[in-house]
């Protein structure tokens, strides 16, 4: 026996309402999950105030970054402190002479600052290791020193204790930073982790999945054909609409690599081959059944 159709109505009416109260759910979450990811891959470091009369404040911050060119820039910005900086506090101007060692870097940031300049913002670029093929799930590592000492006329240049502070934010990627001293805490050697953000690995996740389930859609209706099944015009256009719209989903991954990483041997290799036989079996198809 049928049911009535205003139960029938109903009931869809409240199927609906549940669906869209699942995606106002889901969109929260989803946005919950944004503000935490933000937070979550900004780095903030910074040392605590040293003891001694005079030091420099070091601080580098990640301004950009290719890890499928093996690179990151970091801007770096050395202030006196203490002794070491005239008395007027907005102009950072140096008291004493100073001699700046910036490593990986050229000679302009290897270079010696007298009383009354003010040490310029530099920006090194930072060879990373790392292999971007392992895309998403790739990490990446660069290292960078640096060391600051007071020159003494006639004498051996005395180290200057430094206090680092870094600064790193990137879309898509996930930032840490590890921090160590030598030549009593004048000289601080910085290392900068990076690997991909915890929303790009979702993303690429669902593009992986996502091709299978296109591709396997186009497959069973390729064997559905080969079986005898009638084969309609439509499924032409519609696999190659599936197939070109891969190559363009892939190409829009965030930070994608050049063709080849892990992520494409996982999916999109796949789904290229899969439709693309099925079109050949389409073709086939077509060309044997003269009644079609």
């Amino acid at each position: 026996m049928k049911k009535p159709k205003a139960k029938r109505i109903g009931k869809a009416a409240l199927i609906f309402v549940g669906a869209i109260v699942l995606l106002f759910v889901i969109g929260i979450a989803v946005l919950l999950g944004w503000a935490k990811e933000t937070v979550g891959r900004q780095v903030l470091y910074e040392d605590k105030k040293p003891l001694a009369s005079e030091y420099v404040d070091v601080h580098a911050r990640v301004i950009s970054s290719d890890l499928n060119k093996k690179s990151i820039v970091v801007r770096i910005v050395v202030v006196p402190q203490g002794s070491l900086a005239d008395n007027n506090p907005d102009t950072d101007l140096l008291a004493q002479p100073l001699t700046v060692y910036v490593s990986p870097g050229t000679t302009d940031q290897n270079r010696t600052y007298l009383p009354g300049a003010y040490i310029s913002p530099m920006d090194i670029t930072l060879d990373t290791e790392g292999e971007a093929e392992l895309y998403p799930w790739d990490d990446h590592e660069a290292t960078f020193t640096v060391y600051v000492v007071r020159p003494v006329p006639g004498g051996e240049p005395v180290p200057v204790t430094t206090r680092v502070g870094f600064e790193g934010s990137e879309p898509g990627l996930t930032l840490r930073v590890k921090v160590g001293k030598m030549i009593g805490g004048a000289k601080a050697a910085i290392k900068i982790l990076a690997d991909r953000s915890t929303i790009t690995k979702a993303v690429v996740w669902f593009s992986i999945v996502l091709i299978w389930v296109l591709a396997g859609t186009v497959a069973v209706m390729a064997g559905l054909v080969l079986k005898g099944r009638k084969l309609e015009m439509v499924m032409f256009p519609f696999a190659g609409t599936i197939l070109f719209s891969m190559v363009a989903f892939r190409n829009a991954l965030p930070g994608a690599p050049p063709i080849g990483a892990l992520s494409d041997y996982m999916g999109a290799f796949w789904g290229y081959a899969l439709v693309t036989l099925s079109v050949v079996a389409f073709t086939v198809t077509w060309a044997r059944r003269k009644d079609q």
